[in-house]
């Protein structure tokens, strides 16, 4: 149960981090 809460979590940040990364530029 908190794996999946744990996976959903890192695929947000790592979907956030990326888009905010290639959005500042």
């Amino acid at each position: 149960m908190a794996n999946r809460h744990l996976s959903r979590s890192i695929a947000m940040q790592t979907l956030y981090e990326w888009d905010f990364n290639h959005g500042k530029d």
